[in-house]
C-alpha cells in the first residue's frame, strides 16, 4: 500500500468509477474507497469474497474451501465490485 499510495486520491469522484451511462454511485462505495488505506489495509486487511445480488444468501454451508487460480486488477464498479478486468494473470 506504501508503494502504490501516491495513486490513490483523498476523495474519489463519481467520473472514477466504472458505471453505465444512468447508474450512480452509492455514498457508501465512495466511504470505503476513500478511507481504505486507513481503514482496511496493511494490517487490518482482511482477504474475502464479496457475494452480491442474493436476496437471502444461505449460510450454513460455510466456511468454503477454494483455491483461486488467476489474480486481476478491476476498474471498481458501485459497491466496490468489479465491472471491467484491467489485466489479469492465472496462477
Amino acid at each position: 500500500m506504501t508503494e502504490l499510495s501516491e495513486y490513490h486520491p483523498e476523495n474519489t469522484t463519481e467520473k472514477m468509477y466504472f458505471k453505465n451511462k444512468d447508474e450512480e454511485i452509492n455514498k457508501k462505495t465512495f466511504f470505503w474507497v476513500d478511507n481504505y488505506i486507513t481503514g482496511s489495509s496493511l494490517e487490518k486487511y482482511w482477504p474475502h469474497i464479496t457475494l452480491k445480488g442474493c436476496d437471502k444468501p444461505k449460510y450454513n454451508d460455510l466456511p468454503k474451501k477454494f483455491i483461486a487460480n488467476r489474480i486481476a486488477i478491476c476498474h471498481l464498479g458501485d459497491h466496490c465490485t468489479c465491472r471491467k478486468v484491467l489485466w489479469e494473470t492465472k496462477l
